[in-house]
């Protein structure tokens, strides 16, 4: 049967091979087949796309989605993970598009706790926050697309090896890590929003550094990574949008260095000492400090203070 169907697209029937789906895919939700239908339906969608039909592999995907939302007991499976989050990755820049992926992001999270394989939801929960973030960047909320920056996987390259990132972040280069994406949008950030009012050039130290501690405070061990991808990628990335060579001099960027340094070795009393060294820098903006005890409890089991902390509480929760 599938074979007949994909013998339809190469015909250019496309219509009549989704209609086909559509009707097979009725069949067993009529039998209450559930799963055979999600199968089948899910394979009409990766053939739909090889054929570039992606206005119709939506629709087939949208039935899909409707039938996970009604049936809370029946499982994600990786396969469907994978060919829903092909379809949604095709999406534009309108605030429609942006609310469609933002809807899907919540399906995601909301179906976390019956996915088959937990893994299985990880990635695709990554590439949705990765494309909500380019989405919001191109619409220039550069605060929403920091925090999808921050909850996807950052030291992943460009999936396709024949994607283009010239067209998001200025490189002409086919493979990019999307740490350095990240550092060229709050390139952009601060040149949109806080230049103007930078005052010794130190706004942009604050909005690096701010970025990084949020990294820092997640639980996950490869986020410590991620802080060092983008630690690594920074000096480039200023020199080549500001044209700015003198933050990586600056003792912001020193401090961002050695308390990433200490998390990753695990090593306490190097934060602590840090933490002294650099006091007067933790004191030019009040989320370091919160920041700081966050990653105490996180990476060393330190409980911090039982006040002061619901300021980054709110940042942090969609991070954690």
């Amino acid at each position: 049967m599938l074979k007949r169907l994909e013998e339809h697209c190469e015909r250019g029937e496309f219509y009549e091979a989704q209609f086909q789906f559509k009707t097979i895919y009725a069949r067993h939700l009529s039998q209450k087949n559930f799963s055979k239908a999600v199968e089948f339906q899910c394979s009409g969608v990766e053939t739909l796309l090889r054929f570039k039909q992606n206005t119709y592999a939506v629709e087939l995907a949208g039935q899909v989605q409707e039938l996970y939302a009604k049936s809370d007991d029946l499982p994600l499976i990786a396969k469907s993970l994978q060919s829903l989050s092909r379809v949604f990755k095709q999406h534009g820049d309108s605030s429609d598009d942006i609310r469609f992926l933002s809807d899907f992001l919540s399906f995601l999270r909301s179906r976390g706790k019956v996915v088959s394989k937990p893994g299985d939801i990880s990635c695709v929960l990554s590439a949705a926050h990765y494309e909500l973030a380019l989405s919001q960047w191109r619409a220039r909320s550069f605060r929403e697309s920091q925090v999808h920056f921050l909850n996807t996987t950052l030291c992943e390259a460009l999936e396709d090896p024949g994607d283009e990132c010239s067209s998001v972040c200025g490189k002409a280069t086919r493979r990019c890590c999307r740490a350095t994406q990240l550092a060229e949008m709050l390139c952009e950030w601060y040149v949109a929003e806080l230049q103007a009012q930078d005052q010794g050039g130190v706004e942009l130290a604050l909005l690096l550094c701010r970025t990084n501690l949020l990294l820092l405070c997640c639980s996950q061990a490869p986020k410590v990574d991620e802080s060092k991808a983008l630690l690594a990628d920074l000096p480039v990335v200023l020199e080549r949008k500001l044209g700015r060579r003198d933050v990586a001099s600056q003792p912001l960027f020193h401090f961002m260095e050695l308390a990433t340094t200490a998390v990753a070795k695990k090593c306490y009393p190097l934060l602590r000492k840090v933490c002294e060294v650099y006091s007067a820098c933790i004191k030019l903006d009040p989320s370091f400090a919160q920041a700081i005890d966050r990653i105490k409890q996180v990476h060393f089991g330190i409980q911090p203070p039982t006040s002061g902390l619901d300021g980054i509480f709110s940042v942090l929760q969609s991070l954690m």
